[in-house]
């Protein structure tokens, strides 16, 4: 027979065998279960989550630095939506150089805006390689969105109607069975586009990013834009308005050679009158 001491320590090994198969299948059933489900019953493999991103990024250039985002997307396999280059005026001063030239001193505040489109699973990766060639990160911020329930809830409504239909008889011949028929395949239309944009937001990652630069101050000499300061030096002036001035005494004299038939007219009809005013004193003189 076992002495009490012998039996103390079979049992202790027989209790510490024990304990650990249960901790060993527990481990085992709590893998299994976080590997195959998330919520409610959903496999991992399914769930949709939508990531997006919004970077600020101050930049020596804005022009090369968009063109090196652009290259930087479509290295990843993504896509740009949209890029805007703008070169705000934050203020404008006219310095006179001449009477026909200014000096024209302007401070700018170029400024670039992306969207763009990048492969989920790349998205840390091409926030990291995004902020490289930046002088400073003024801006970043992540945000997850779980669309994994509006998905399933969007497939269950689209396997609904699709029961639905399939339930309905071949023929219809009721014109309101015929349009319950066309808005029940309307709604399947819309549940599939938004069945198709959340599998494209979960499969590509919008990110806005926003390229920012140091205020720049341009010179440039202009041509003035005020007409009333061109004007031709006093010589030639006073040299034009000599020749303009013949030119109306010859137009005056152009204009009465046009008039010579009515001041013939006139010299005639002045002589007949004074002919005929002498006639009548004469013949008044010879009555007295």
């Amino acid at each position: 027979m076992l002495n009490p001491y012998m039996r103390f320590l079979i049992v202790l090994l027989l209790l510490l065998c024990f304990a650990a198969c249960n901790k060993e299948e527990a481990q085992n059933a709590f893998g299994a279960a976080t590997d195959s489900t998330y919520l409610g019953g959903i496999s991992l493999h399914e769930v949709q989550w939508v990531r997006t991103a919004g970077v600020q990024l101050e930049v020596d250039d804005v022009r090369k630095a968009a063109d090196s985002v652009s290259s930087l997307v479509q290295d990843f396999g993504g896509f740009v939506y949209s890029l805007n280059l703008k070169n705000k005026k934050i203020q404008e001063r006219h310095l006179d150089q001449s009477p026909d030239s200014v000096l024209v001193i302007s401070a700018i505040s170029p400024k670039a805006t992306l969207q763009v489109r990048v492969p989920m699973l790349l998205l840390d990766s091409f926030i990291t390689a995004l902020q490289l060639p930046a002088t400073t990160v003024a801006h970043l911020q992540l945000h997850t969105e779980d669309k994994t329930l509006e998905y399933q809830a969007q497939e269950m409504k689209e396997d609904n109607r699709k029961k639905v239909l399939r339930r309905m008889p071949e023929k219809i011949n009721s014109g309101i069975a015929a349009e319950k028929t066309i808005a029940i395949g309307d709604e399947a239309i819309e549940q599939w586009q938004a069945q198709q944009q959340v599998k494209f937001d979960v499969l590509y990652s919008q990110v806005d990013i926003e390229l920012i630069q140091n205020i720049l101050v341009r010179r440039e000499i202009v041509a003035n834009p005020d007409l009333d300061v061109y004007r031709l030096p006093l010589a030639n002036r006073f040299k034009n308005a000599s020749a303009n001035g013949v030119f109306v005494i010859i137009d005056f004299l152009i204009g009465l050679v046009y008039l010579w038939p009515f001041l013939l007219l006139i010299f005639v009809a002045s002589m007949v009158y004074r002919f005929y005013n002498k006639k009548s004193a004469i013949k008044a003189l010879l009555k007295q």
